[in-house]
Formats: C-alpha cells, structure tokens, sequence
C-alpha cells in the first residue's frame, strides 16, 4: 500500500511520523512530572481535579483557535439544529466556532462552581507544583497547536469530529475523577491509577488525532 502513494503523500507522512515524536515525548513528560510531584507531597484529588480542570481549559481554547484557523474543512456527518450541511460555508465554521466556545465553557463553568468548595483544601505548596504541571502541559499543547496548524493545511479535516475530540478526551477523565472523589478521595493507590489512566487517555487521544490526519491525506 505504502509503495502506491504519490511521492508527496508519503514525503507528508514521513514527516507528521518524525514530528510525532516530539510531542509524544512532552505530553508523556507533563503527565510524568504531575505524577512524581502528586505522589511526593502526597496529595489528595483535590488539587488533581484543579489540575486536569486547567488542562482541559487548555485543550479548549487549542482547539477553538484551530477552528477558527481553518482555511478548508470537511462536513461530513456534519447537521446543524436537525439539517444535514453539504458545503462548507464561512457561515458554518463560524457556527461550529462559537457552538464549540459556548458548549465547551459552560461545560467547564459548571465544574468550576464544584471544585470551588475544594479550594480552602489545597495547601500552597501544592498549588505552586501544580502550577507547574499545568505549565509543562500548556507548553505541550502550544507546540502541538503549531503542528496541528500544518497539518490541518496540508489536509481537509472534519470540523465535526474537531468539536467532538475534546470531549472525548476530558470526560473519561474526569467521569474517573469523580468516582475516586466519591468512593476513595484519599487512596494513594487510586491517585497513583488514576494519574497512569489519565496519562494513557492523553496519548491514546494524541494518536487519535495523528491517525485522523493521516487518513485525512491519504482519502
């Protein structure tokens, strides 16, 4: 199959494979360090929630610039308010922009409202450690965004399915969240399989996006 590719096709997937890398590497990185500082200082899920609340926020707002970046896009499976679109219209990125924006905020707004009570339990070296993980995560999804930003290019993504992938990446991980709240808050085992479930959620979501691109340009 490899060989039947057109010469650009193949020179476009040899270099999304060497950028892959990379960026597997720092999201695997961020995740790492908020393991070994949440297990150090022993933390509860507390300030977990707090921290995977911001990298969530973080992946939004990545992916609502990237929406509003795309200069060609597929509708496929595409309908708005019960209607199939069949072109990809100015107005329709315009739409989805501001459906994901509003959908996605309100979404974060109502878990921040929950987490709030959770505040006055997170000592202050805690919250400066986590800080720090959020900024190792921000600056992963910074260098993915730029990567990202040349792949949607060099293809013809679906704005459907780039509304729909972070929230196929956030809920799993904090539908787990919760349920850890409830039933064992202070486990240090459950913080520990959490923090590898949610780490394994990244990467399998990291690949996700890489593999849509790949068929992307392949289609």
């Amino acid at each position: 199959m490899a060989q039947d590719m057109q010469p650009k096709t193949r020179q476009e997937l040899h270099d999304l494979i060497r950028e892959v890398g990379p960026g597997i590497l720092w999201l695997l990185a961020a995740n790492l360090a908020t393991m070994i500082m949440a297990l150090a200082q022993g933390w509860s899920l507390a300030p977990l929630m707090w921290v995977y609340w911001c990298q969530s926020v973080i992946i939004g707002v990545f992916n609502w610039l990237r929406i509003r970046r795309l200069k060609q896009f597929s509708v496929t499976g595409l309908k708005i308010n019960g209607k199939r679109i069949e072109e990809p219209t100015p107005a329709v990125k315009r739409w989805m922009t501001n459906f994901f924006a509003i959908h996605f905020s309100f979404f974060h707004l109502v878990y921040l409202i929950f987490l709030l009570s959770f505040l006055d339990e997170i000592p202050m070296e805690v919250v400066l450690a986590a800080m720090v993980g959020v900024l190792l995560f921000g600056i992963n999804h910074a260098a993915s965004y730029r990567q990202h930003l040349r792949q949607d290019a060099a293809s013809t993504p679906g704005i459907a399915s780039m509304c729909f992938l972070p929230y196929a990446r956030v809920l799993p991980m904090h539908l787990v969240i919760f349920i850890a709240a409830i039933y064992s808050p202070e486990s240090v085992m459950a913080l520990f399989v959490f923090l590898l479930l949610k780490t394994l959620i990244d990467l399998i979501m990291h690949a996700v996006v890489v593999i849509n691109w790949s068929k992307s340009i392949t289609a």
